[in-house]
């Protein structure tokens, strides 16, 4: 575990001798694979006692590994509930690295292994609308791995495969990769849909809107040259909703969108998301085709270049998928 003086030196030592301060290091650099198993055995029990059980420990010692990491890396790792314990979205990302570090050391009887802290990352994202896993991707990312740096490109899917072709990105999210037969991509996960309507439309009275319903309303949409894999699945879900959407005015960014239906100028199609939630919550209703639950959903892929990924593409993978799995906290 680290020291916790608040002077640099270890308990004990003599406190005449000047010990000059250093300056802050990688945050990562400072774990060690003790508090690192420790953390991985109460998130694999979900339970401070029996991970203590389990390592031949007491629970106020993983507590205070537990702690350490949490001031270490800079973010909380888990919420104590009465009868258990529960990872957040950092705690999450790290059993990830966790995991991997342990095999490590486990397959090389190296006393420690430092996890991936350099290096850089050039990755796509969709440039409008923005479907809310990605940023807690690249935020639990950057939380483990500060010192990596995250080059951020909006394109458009074909803008995105193009450039994975030519080695211009590492790794780009999108939703279709029908574009490159030959990049290797990922399904990560399907975002629901929903429709922001104008202020005192009659399917406000609805909880639920099936996009039938809409067949005879002017939507806003972003360009198709700007977000041509949005764009598409919009309106294959309109053709299995037996019409054709009637575009009416393009907005490139979500707010602009927003404005636009509150001037009563149409509707728009966004993913659903907390934050959508608390900014048009009274104006948002979920989407359905022909009301079939889980219908009305966007694709989000993982597609990267050509070739082994690195340690560093690997863990970000690694990272994305498992938030894939796992829904967003609410606050």
């Amino acid at each position: 575990m680290a020291v916790n003086g608040d002077n640099g030196m270890a308990p004990g030592a003599n406190r005449g001798i000047v010990v000059k301060k250093q300056p802050p290091v990688n945050a990562m650099d400072r774990i060690s694979s003790e508090d690192l198993r420790d953390f991985l055995a109460v998130a694999e029990e979900g339970d401070f006692a029996r991970a203590a059980q389990r390592l031949g420990s007491h629970p106020m010692l993983l507590k205070e590994s537990v702690r350490e990491l949490e001031r270490d890396i800079g973010a909380p790792l888990i919420i104590v509930n009465p009868t258990s314990v529960t990872l957040t979205g950092a705690g999450d990302a790290l059993v990830i690295s966790a995991r991997a570090l342990l095999a490590s050391q486990q397959a090389s009887r190296a006393p420690r292994t430092r996890l991936p802290a350099n290096g850089q990352l050039r990755i796509g994202v969709p440039a409008a609308p923005l479907p809310p896993l990605i940023p807690r991707i690249l935020s639990a990312f950057r939380t483990l791995f500060p010192r990596v740096a995250l080059n951020i490109r909006e394109a458009s899917d074909g803008a995105q495969l193009h450039e994975l072709e030519a080695g211009l990105l590492d790794i780009g999210f999108v939703h279709s990769a029908h574009g490159s037969a030959t990049l290797p991509w990922e399904a990560l996960t399907e975002e629901a849909l929903c429709v922001i309507l104008p202020p005192r439309h009659p399917l406000l009275t609805l909880r639920t809107v099936a996009l039938e319903l809409l067949a005879g309303e002017p939507f806003i949409l972003p360009p198709a040259g700007l977000a041509d894999g949005f764009v598409a699945r919009i309106t294959q879900l309109c053709a299995e909703a037996d019409f054709r959407p009637r575009v009416s005015h393009q907005a490139h960014q979500l707010s602009t969108a927003a404005g636009l239906v509150a001037a009563g100028l149409g509707v728009a199609i966004v993913p659903c998301d907390p934050d959508t939630d608390d900014h048009y919550g009274a104006l948002l209703r979920p989407l359905t085709v022909h009301g079939r639950p889980a219908s009305a959903t966007l694709p989000l892929l993982l597609a990267r270049g050509k070739g082994a990924p690195g340690v560093v593409l690997g863990q970000f993978v690694d990272t994305a998928r498992r938030l894939a799995r796992q829904p967003p906290a609410r606050e």
